[in-house]
C-alpha cells in the first residue's frame, strides 16, 4: 500500500519511502518557511513603523498650524473651567 502526502507547492511526498529522504524534504521545506517568515517579521514592522511614522507627522503638523492659536490663547482651554468662570460666561 502506497500513500502519498501532497504538501504545498505540488510537493508530494511516499510515504512509504525511506525516512531519510522524508526529512531531508521536511528540513528543506523548514528551510524555506524560514526565509518566509524572516520576510513576512520585516515586512510588517516596516509597514507598523510606516504607521506610526505618519502619525508622529500628523501630529507634529498639528501642533504646528496650531501655535498663532496656542500662542495667542494658551493652553488654558484644555484645562476644566471652574464653576465662577462658567457662571460668569453664561451671564455675559
Amino acid at each position: 500500500m502506497c500513500i502519498e502526502l501532497i504538501l504545498f507547492k505540488g510537493l508530494k511526498m511516499d510515504v512509504t519511502a525511506d525516512n531519510a529522504a522524508l526529512r531531508a524534504q521536511a528540513v528543506s521545506i523548514a528551510k524555506n518557511q524560514h526565509y518566509v517568515d524572516i520576510g513576512f517579521k520585516y515586512l510588517t514592522q516596516f509597514f507598523a513603523l510606516s504607521v506610526l511614522f505618519a502619525l508622529l507627522g500628523i501630529i507634529a503638523s498639528l501642533i504646528f498650524n496650531a501655535a498663532p492659536a496656542l500662542n495667542k490663547f494658551g493652553f488654558g482651554f484644555l484645562l476644566p473651567l471652574s464653576g465662577t468662570s462658567l457662571m460668569v460666561s453664561l451671564v455675559v
